[in-house]
Order: C-alpha cells, then structure tokens, then sequence
C-alpha cells in the first residue's frame, strides 16, 4: 500500500513548520526562566550566553547589542532544530517524541558543542538542568503544536476502497 500524493509529511506546509518553531521557540525558555526567578539568578543569562553564538562576549558587552544578538542566534539555532524535528517526528506522536529528541538537542548543543568552541563557555556555565528543561520544552511544544496544525490524516475515501478491493481479491483468491 502507498500512500497517496499529498499525503502525510509531503501535505504539510512550510507554514506550519515555521509557526510550531516560532511559538516552541519563544514557550521554550520558560523552564530557564522559571529557574532563573526561584534562584534570582540573572533573567537574561541565557540570552546573553546564546549571543556568544553570533559574537564573542566583548569586555563591555551592551545589553542591548547581547539582546539582539541572543535572539538572533536562538532565533536561528530553533529554526535549524524546528526544521529538522518537523522532518522526523511521527504524525500522532510528535510531542513525546519532540520532548525525547530535547533531550539529545541539549547533549548536541551544550554537550559537545559548547564544550568544543571555547567562545561558548558561557552557555557551558548556565544551569544545565534549567537548560535541559528549555531543550525538552522546544522539542515538546514544537510536537505538541504540529499535531494541532497537521493531525494524522486518514485515508482518503479513493484509497480505503482500494485497499478494501485488494482485500476482497485477496479473501476471493485465498476462498478458491
């Protein structure tokens, strides 16, 4: 059986992808900020940190320039992610899923990635459990929003008669 043209993953748009990114991109940090209000650790931590992915932390940074640059590069790194996790996550089940691959996007980023460019030292010293949960929040959101905009779709009607034809033909040869 084959589904038809149109079907599953080739059906959804652009659109959709880039809005579950957008809306599991700005969701996503909340469990950092959250962390960040309960230990009154600095709000904007992890902005700053994500702006070291554009630029090198300067000896003055600009609160502003950190700002635009955080979101700029957090901005890009979600879209590279989104991208991928709307490619991969299966139709029906794409929140669990999506929460189980935040788990390994934080391994990737801060894992090895941070650890292995040096200019990235201050994502390295942000509270990686704080982290982890904003990596696992993307990856939940993202999954949870693409089942709400892309639900598994059924066969169409032109396909369930086929199958339901092969299946008389099949009884039909199997009965002779």
């Amino acid at each position: 059986m084959t589904a038809p043209v149109g079907a599953g993953p080739l059906r959804r748009t652009l659109g959709a992808d880039l809005t579950a990114t957008a809306i599991a991109a700005v969701l996503s940090g909340t469990p950092s900020t959250i962390h960040s209000l309960m230990t009154r650790r600095p709000l904007l931590a992890p902005v700053r940190a994500a702006a070291t992915l554009v630029r090198p932390h300067p000896a003055r940074p600009s609160l502003l320039a950190d700002v635009v640059a955080g979101g700029l590069a957090h901005g890009a790194v979600s879209l590279v992610w989104g991208t991928v996790l709307a490619r991969i996550l299966p139709s029906g089940r794409r929140a669990p899923w999506g929460a189980a691959a935040g788990v390994l996007i934080h391994v990737i980023d801060l894992g090895v990635i941070a650890r292995v460019v040096p200019r990235l030292a201050p994502m390295r010293r942000l509270p990686q459990l704080a982290q982890l949960g904003d990596h696992i929040a993307f990856g939940f959101t993202l999954g949870f929003v693409l089942d709400r905009i892309d639900p598994p779709h059924p066969p169409s009607a032109a396909v369930a008669d086929r199958e339901d034809q092969e299946d008389q033909a099949t009884s039909s040869s199997a009965a002779g």
